[in-house]
């Protein structure tokens, strides 16, 4: 993680809570990354902000490996 910019709170998130996070790239390069990234509780936007981050090499396991449950979301903008 490289920072996080335009943060907004719009709700809270509690203990028990399921969080749903809904991305979307806007800028790809081999020194930079950034995503619009929002959260969601129950169907209502609890955050979004801007993250950037560095890219880097890594064994990490991907999105169609067993060990991630990817769903599709919807991006509300």
């Amino acid at each position: 993680l490289g920072g996080v910019d335009k943060a907004r709170f719009r709700g809270s998130v509690r203990p028990g809570d399921r969080l749903w996070l809904v991305g979307k790239a806007k800028k790809f390069s081999n020194r930079i990354m950034t995503f619009d990234f929002q959260g969601f509780v129950n169907g209502k936007l609890v955050f979004e902000a801007e993250l950037i981050g560095v890219p880097i090499t890594t064994s990490a396991p991907t999105a169609d490996s067993n060990h991630f449950n990817v769903e599709r979301a919807t991006w509300a903008g």
